[in-house]
């Protein structure tokens, strides 16, 4: 205790009562967008009933398998024959959604698993304003023993495509690693995988407890801790600031009250058809003006705007104009 004790004597605090359980969902709110957490609306959604399915149906498929011990392709085989039996209500989007799981299961290696569904709580050295200690809490799809490291795979049910970098940056992962590396000292790397079941696709990231990319004195597990600090700091202060950003405000439940949302994810979050429709007349709109640009172009060549041309560059391909910006980037 002796960190938070240092931390907590600048705002002249002791450490003592309830400790503050803190699910790292919660957390990643505050990461993403205070004003989200803040609002704490959750909205009933198939995508999120079909995650929780398939994250139940893999759960017992390994579980079981590992009490019978079981060989994977005898674990693939009992996940395909249980989903017809899943939610009637959502069975066909959890076989889509899982259509590429059997795939993942017959490359387990049971032996090495260390968890299925892991539930951690952490202890932290981070605590409250008011001295209360936090106790950061996570969940781990699946947990297995690496050589001299850990490895995470995490499923994902969603039509989400994820890249390498995305999943460096991803806060939940940041916080697992971190967790990780406290309960498990002599443990440097660990190896993270998004197991994306409809696409049958993973992206990957690696994480090297004492790597550091601007100063030595700045390692990876120190960045990741003061990040989770931070969130912590503005649900302790009660943040209900809005980071506006097209990607996560389309995300999020809470879009009709943000005073910052787009304004195009608002309208859709309003009136979904109408959007769609109005988008369509505006596809339209661009296809004509596509047409008309190329026949002038034929005409009359290279078309100059102010921060954009309109040229065909590619010769060896069908004839086809594109916009490009006026430093030759398409």
């Amino acid at each position: 205790m002796e960190k938070a004790e240092l931390m907590l004597a600048l705002f002249g605090q002791k450490i003592g009562g309830e400790p503050i359980i803190v699910d790292r969902t919660r957390l990643q709110q505050y990461a993403t967008c205070p004003f989200q957490a803040w609002s704490g609306k959750d909205e009933a959604d198939i995508l999120r009933d079909v995650g929780k399915e398939t994250h139940r149906l893999t759960e017992e498929c390994i579980k079981t398998g590992l009490d019978n011990q079981t060989q994977p392709e005898d674990m693939a085989d009992w996940f395909v024959n249980e989903l017809p039996k899943v939610r009637p209500d959502i069975q066909p989007q959890v076989i889509r959604a899982v259509r590429n799981i059997a795939d993942s299961l017959l490359k387990l290696r049971p032996h090495r698993i260390i968890g299925v569904e892991e539930q951690i709580d952490w202890p932290s050295d981070m605590c409250s304003l008011d001295g209360r200690q936090f106790i950061l809490t996570i969940c781990l799809d699946l947990l297995i023993a690496g050589r001299e490291s850990l490895i995470v795979t995490d499923w994902k049910s969603g039509f989400k495509k994820r890249t390498n970098q995305e999943t460096v940056d991803d806060f939940q992962c940041q916080v697992a690693a971190f967790i990780l590396w406290q309960m498990y000292p002599d443990i440097n790397t660990i190896h993270w995988f998004f197991d994306e079941m409809f696409w049958g696709t993973k992206s990957y990231a690696r994480f090297e407890r004492n790597a550091s990319i601007i100063h030595p004195d700045l390692t990876t597990e120190m960045q990741f801790k003061g990040r989770i600090f931070e969130a912590l700091r503005l649900w302790q202060e009660d943040c209900r600031q809005a980071w506006p950003e097209e990607k996560k405000c389309a995300w999020c439940d809470s879009v009709l009250d943000c005073p910052h949302a787009n304004a195009g994810v608002r309208r859709i979050a309003t009136n979904p058809r109408k959007f769609i429709d109005r988008m369509t007349a505006m596809q339209a709109q661009l296809d004509r003006y596509k047409r008309i640009a190329k026949d002038w172009y034929k005409r009359h060549g290279t078309i100059k705007g102010s921060e954009m041309v309109y040229e065909w560059r590619q010769p060896k391909e069908r004839f086809a104009p594109k916009l490009y910006k006026g430093n030759g980037e398409k």
